[in-house]
């Protein structure tokens, strides 16, 4: 079984990745495709920490019941 630790460092390893694959907001972007494409990468962001957050309250309920 994975550590937690190695489970979240493989989540957020992912999420990273996924974030380079985005194309950059340009200076020639206009503002309100700039501020829908902002919007739209908080959103992805509040995801995963609610994900981040939903694995660790899950593994760590686990392993008390386990008595680790």
């Amino acid at each position: 079984m994975e550590t937690l630790t190695e489970i979240l460092s493989d989540r957020i390893h992912d999420q990273n990745m996924q974030a380079l694959e985005r194309e950059p907001i340009l200076s020639t972007t206009g503002t309100r495709a700039a501020i829908g494409l902002l919007a739209e990468r908080l959103e992805a962001l509040e995801a995963t920490v609610a994900e981040q957050e939903s694995v660790i309250r899950r593994l760590t309920r686990s392993r008390r019941f386990r008595g680790l």
